[in-house]
């Protein structure tokens, strides 16, 4: 039995299950979907408030055009013509008891007026006399004249008056330029309003001047000036006149096409003259990788219209005009420049464009270069009287002449004076076709002479071979050649070389036949080397052991060997061989030749003269060097001079009919050294200024017999304080800082000694002195071989401490965040420094954001608002030791104006001094400097909505909805929300592409509203900007006029749009009066209540007046409130209106909207209820194919599963 009873409760559960199911198949459109998920409490620093931003009024809240007295309206609004508005752009703001908007156009072009309108009004009861304007401009400068890369200005004229404040703006109270004007280069301008009556409103624009030259360029950031205002106000409510009582910012962006410009052609193979070779031009608008993110269009960039692509005819070229024609526009050309004009060019678009160029027969040989090619368009930008011209980069293909001389080589080379040599020559042909009668001459350079009949093949002419130069000269054949593979012919002789490098230049030329183009065909200057036979060099024999740097080390009456070698590498004898020798001619030289010492190649040659002493010199005369051989002449000299001098032997080597010699060394260099040793110690090596060091200086002599020497010391930098003990006393030396003793005679392994007191100088410098020791004998001061030097390392506190600022990026974005980095550096070298105060200010419109988690020192600082709205942070560093530096890293964040705030930062400490680093200022007129930091703030964050497809819909029609957010931020966003706000009558269908799934709720308005939630953008990185892109497909109800979304996001920020695309409306397509039905939802539960909207259009221009509109509902269906539109008369379940339609435009029919809500019975069948609306008036007709809408209604039921227990 309880077997039974369950299965019969299965059944019924199960049956009511597949009504359930039934009853959704029969749905016409989705029901509602789940609220979209809140954002989360935790965001990102860089996640700034929810701010919406509106294209234009939903068609159920149409607004008009604003004015100063506009008022939010009522909940509900009457029956108004719907007139598509551009709205202004709406920036992330905060309001306060007198609002302030600022409005500035979505888009313009470069150059173009920039209008700010500063809109205010005051909600509160009373009346504002104090209220104050503070006007903020990003990448802003007073006139080009100050900054010319700033992206607006002051309108010429205006830059210290009023910057560009048009007094015909002004609605409301009057506007004041409080002193003092705009006067510096970043000119925040203040105004004055008169009283401001309660709930009054008022407004004025600023006009700036853009930059001409911020127009979108490829590969380059997207330019986006911005302006601020700040408003001040004393009333209840408001935060005095340091504190904002409300900001707002709104950016404009400079859009235009992103032109990319190229040429490419065939590179892989050279041309002939007269051949004809392609070219083609690659027009693109955002084309470039780096002006597409994620395969789409950069957000900046616009169709181009009137595209105007110049080329410049190369030189040595020829343009064909039949050269393909251009797949649309027109080409014409001249004597120099060939100019397609192309009428549009759409993002994401690219043409090519061919030519042919024929190369003629003269300049430019090398290749056919065609490099200068530019671009312009409508859109482009007017600098200095003329439109902005983009550059392309060109190309070239080589040219190769018909005939071309492939390389001369000589074997040997080079040729060595008086030996014969081979001379091989090959010509080569590219000619497609065999020449007969090419001729070849060779002028011969006059150092050389041609070998009587060696030529091959044989010339048509040459020299007998008697004298110098000459020309020989070939005619020959060439069969038939290709650029790929050319033929070639070589040609060869024998020469014979002179004695003389001195010479006139060889050449080469080939004359080709008649019909051969032949201006290309270039000789070649041809300068075969010849080489120096003789060479010669003086060298020593003596063992290079003794050889201190570059003297050899003797003593005095030394015997010493000095070898001159000659060398002929010729193949004939060389006579007529002159040699010198020349002999010391310094102080105290007096250098003696050994007689019988002199031989050559080992067998004794005296020389043929000699004169012993100062400046004295030997000659050894016609000797002959045999051909291939190198002889030596070796000779002592008997040395004798002064102790330490440098003595120089030189040879000098000619032949008698002047043949030139290769010359290698000359001289050999000997020093007189007595072993004297100079030895100095110091009883310390590190000091401090002032300190006294105490230095040893010692003499030894290690020479056979007594030399008379003394000691001397040189202080350098040291100040001499006196002898602590020595072998005499001490005297000041003469030419330097140094003292002396006196001369000794100093026997052989005598040593004498000294020991001084000198003092470090005063001065705190870090370096390192020297005090270095020698000795004098009777005429000189001795440095020894090495320097005897000793150092001293001087340290000192210099009391210096450094401190700067900087910042980790900028710019930065509205509510966005950078980190700040203070460094104090300790500038000692020995001493720490302690309780350091480090001073802070941060500029009015950024706050202070805790201490960054990467930094060195993380105590928080003291903080105090200044009236100035800037913030004072002060910092106490415990110590810093010698040479080191203390980090302190801390957020600021960005509010919600733009500017360059500037931002300082100063150390100080006691007994330091205080040396500013980097950028520095003064700042309230203290004598100390501050380090001076500036960031830019400014928008970087968009959003650019748009529907794909641009006709208009009929009901029922699909729409594609893009929505593309463009971060030109250097920071990634890690979290953002996005909704998109659909009208009454356009329904959510599914999504198409983006990165996550968006979730759709439609409200008891019928407004739909599609979320995206944590999404992530990218920082722009190396590219231009970076882009996420969602894609959804929407469908169009029974509505007329346009359909229009709203977008708001988390972060907020600006929202420039791309031309074209500002309102993001589906435009309906409205042929004629017309009368439509809509409801809101389709599925309506027993006792709920439907949305339903009668809209009637009028294309004409009259208005029309006295139209009845019908409506019946129909059973269980009864009329509950009027939404939208006049109150209808009643009668049972038929509601009529009597209403007029606006006229419209040619572009835009006039619209009317009736909203009124009806409620389904509780009691009422589960089943479609279908009612049709009709409109009449006089003799217009109004369409009623989409007058009939039908809902279903369906009972709610609750089940209620049964819990079993066992």
């Amino acid at each position: 039995m309880k077997s039974s009873l369950l299965r019969q409760y299965c059944q019924l559960t199960l049956l009511l299950l597949l009504l359930i199911a039934s009853s959704l198949q029969t749905m016409t459109r989705a029901a509602e979907l789940p609220p979209p998920p809140q954002p989360s409490s935790a965001q990102p620093h860089n996640a700034v408030p929810v701010k919406d931003v509106k294209h234009l009024a939903p068609a159920t809240q149409p607004r008009p055009t604003p004015t100063p007295e506009d008022k939010p309206p009522p909940s509900k609004t009457p029956a108004v013509p719907l007139r598509p508005q551009r709205s202004a752009i709406i920036a992330a703001t905060t309001q306060g008891v007198i609002n302030l908007n600022v409005e500035a156009p979505a888009t313009i072009r470069a150059g173009d007026y920039i209008n700010y309108t500063y809109v205010y009004t005051n909600t509160a009861n009373v009346s504002a006399g104090d209220v104050q304007i503070q006007l903020l401009w990003a990448d802003f400068a007073l006139s080009p004249m100050i900054d010319a890369n700033a992206w607006q200005w002051c309108l010429p004229g205006t830059e210290t008056t009023n910057c560009g404040l048009q007094a015909t703006s002004v609605v409301g109270p009057a506007v004041h330029i409080m002193a003092p004007p705009c006067s510096t280069a970043s000119c925040n301008m203040k105004v004055g309003l008169d009283p401001l009556a309660a709930h009054a409103s008022g407004r004025f624009t600023v006009r700036l001047q853009s930059n001409s030259a911020i127009y979108p360029q490829s590969g380059q950031p997207i330019r986006r000036p911005a302006g601020s205002g700040q408003l001040f106000t004393s009333i209840p409510g408001g935060n005095g006149s340091t504190t904002p009582t409300s900001e707002d910012t709104a950016n404009t962006m400079a859009v235009g096409p992103v032109f990319a410009l190229s040429k490419t052609t065939d590179q892989s193979q050279a041309i002939l003259p007269n051949d004809e070779h392609e070219f083609v031009l690659h027009v693109g608008n955002t084309t470039n990788a780096s002006d597409l993110v994620n395969g789409q269009p950069r957000a900046d960039a616009i169709p181009a219209t009137n595209v105007i692509v110049s080329d410049t005819i190369p030189t040595g070229g020829q343009y064909d005009p039949a050269s393909p024609a251009p797949s649309r526009g027109t080409v014409t050309f001249d004597a120099s420049t060939i100019t397609w004009t192309i009428p549009t060019l759409a993002t994401g678009e690219s043409l090519d464009l061919h030519l042919l160029f024929r190369k003629v027969d003269g300049p430019d040989c090398n290749s056919l270069s065609n490099v200068l090619l530019k671009l312009t368009s409508a859109e482009m930008p007017v600098i200095n009287g003329a439109p902005a011209i983009i550059n392309g980069s060109g190309t070239s293909v080589g040219v190769v002449a018909p005939l071309r001389i492939q390389g001369v080589e000589a074997s040997p080379n080079p040729i060595t004076f008086g030996t014969p040599a081979t001379i091989s020559i090959t010509i080569q042909s590219y000619w497609p076709h065999a020449m007969s009668g090419v001729r070849l001459n060779y002028n011969l350079q006059t150092n050389l002479s041609y070998i009587a009949g060696s030529a091959q093949p044989v010339p048509t002419s040459a020299p007998n071979g008697t004298t110098p130069g000459g020309m020989i000269s070939w005619t020959f054949d060439m069969p038939a050649g290709s650029i790929s593979a050319p033929v070639q012919k070589t040609f060869a002789i024998r020469v014979q070389a002179g004695y003389t490098s001195a010479t006139g230049a060889g050449d080469l030329q080939i004359i080709a036949p008649t019909g051969v183009p032949s201006a290309c065909i270039v000789g070649l200057n041809v300068q075969v080397g010849l080489r120096l036979r003789l060479s010669y060099s003086k060298t020593t024999d003596t063992d290079p052991a003794t050889r201190l740097g570059s003297d050899y080390i003797v003593h005095r009456g030394q015997e010493f060997d000095y070898v001159i070698g000659v060398q002929n590498e010729g193949v004939t004898d060389a006579t007529g061989i002159d040699v010198a020798d020349h002999f010391p001619n310094q102080t105290g030289a007096n250098f003696q030749y050994v007689v019988g010492s002199s031989t050559l190649d080992g067998q004794s040659r005296p020389p043929d003269s000699y004169t012993n002493g100062l400046g004295g010199n030997m000659h050894w005369n016609n000797l002959t060097v045999p051909a291939g051989k190198e002889i030596y002449l070796r000779y002592r000299m008997v040395v004798d001079g002064r102790d330490y001098y440098e003595y120089c032997n030189s040879a000098q080597v000619t032949k008698q009919d002047g043949e030139q010699m290769y010359v290698g060394s000359t001289s050999v260099c000997v020093k007189i050294n007595p072993n004297i040793a100079i030895r100095k110690t110091a009883n310390r090596n590190t000091a401090r200024p002032g300190d006294q060091v105490q230095f040893t200086l010692t003499m030894t002599n290690y020479e056979s017999s007594p030399y008379t020497v003394g000691l001397v010391d040189n202080l350098g930098a040291f100040n001499y304080v006196g002898q602590v003990s020595g072998y005499g006393p001490t005297t000041a030396s003469g030419g330097f800082n140094g003292v002396e003793w006196p001369l000794i005679s100093l026997a052989p392994q005598a040593t004498v000694s000294a020991v001084i007191t000198a003092a470090v100088p005063a001065g705190c410098v870090n370096q390192t002195y020297t005090n270095e020791a020698l000795f004098k004998n009777q005429t000189d001061y001795v440095v020894t071989v090495p320097d005897t030097v000793v150092s001293v390392n001087v340290s000192c506190d210099l009391n210096q401490l450094m401190y700067s600022k900087s910042a980790d990026h900028s710019p930065i974005s509205l509510q966005d965040q950078v980190v700040y980095t203070l460094q104090v550096t300790n500038g000692n070298s020995i001493n720490p420094m302690t309780n350091i105060t480090v001073n802070d200010i941060l500029a009015a419109g950024l706050t202070y954001g805790g201490i960054d988690n990467t930094s060195p020192i993380t105590t928080e600082p003291v903080q105090t608002h200044l009236a100035d709205g800037s913030t004072h942070l002060t910092w106490t560093i415990p110590s810093i030791v010698a040479q080191s530096s203390g980090y302190i890293k801390y957020i600021a964040r960005s509010g919600n104006v733009v500017g360059t705030p500037q931002n300082l930062m100063q150390a100080t400490a006691a007994g330091m001094t205080s040396v500013c680093q980097g950028h520095c200022v003064t700042y309230n007129n203290e004598l100390a400097q501050y380090s001076d930091v500036s960031i830019t703030v400014q928008p970087l964050l968009t959003l650019d909505p748009e529907f794909v497809e641009t006709t208009c819909a009929h009901p029922g029609d699909t729409r594609t909805y893009q929505l593309t957010l463009v971060n030109t931020n250097s920071v990634a966003y890690t979290i953002t929300n996005v909704q998109t706000t659909l009208p009454f009558g356009l329904s959510f269908v599914k999504q198409l592409s983006g990165p996550v799934a968006p979730t759709a709720t439609t409200d008891g308005l019928g407004l739909t509203t599609v979320s995206w939630s944590s999404l992530q953008i990218a920082a722009k990185g190396g590219g231009v900007a970076t882009q996420v892109v969602m894609t959804i497909q929407v469908q169009v109800g029974q509505v007329l006029g346009d359909l229009v979304t709203t977008e708001q996001t988390t972060p907020a920020g600006s929202i420039p749009r791309k031309d074209g695309v500002q309102n993001a409306a589906i435009h309906m397509c409205i042929a004629g009066p017309t009368i439509a039905k809509e409801a809101s939802p389709h599925t309506v539960h027993h006792g709920d209540s439907v949305l339903y909207q009668i809209a009637l259009s009028n294309p004409s221009n009259t208005q029309l007046s006295n139209v009845t509109v019908t409506d019946q509902l129909p059973p269980n269906m009864a009329f509950v409130a009027q939404v939208a539109g006049p109150m209808p008369t009643q009668n049972g379940n038929i509601l009529t209106w009597t209403v007029s339609v606006p006229g419209g435009t040619t572009a835009q029919p006039g619209v009317l909207n009736l909203q009124f809500r009806a409620q389904l019975a509780n009691n009422a069948p589960d089943q479609p209820y279908t009612n049709t609306a009709t409109a009449t008036g006089g003799t217009t007709h109004f369409d009623t194919t989409y007058g009939t809408v039908t809902i279903n209604g369906t009972i709610q039921i609750k089940i209620f599963m049964p819990l079993i227990r066992r």
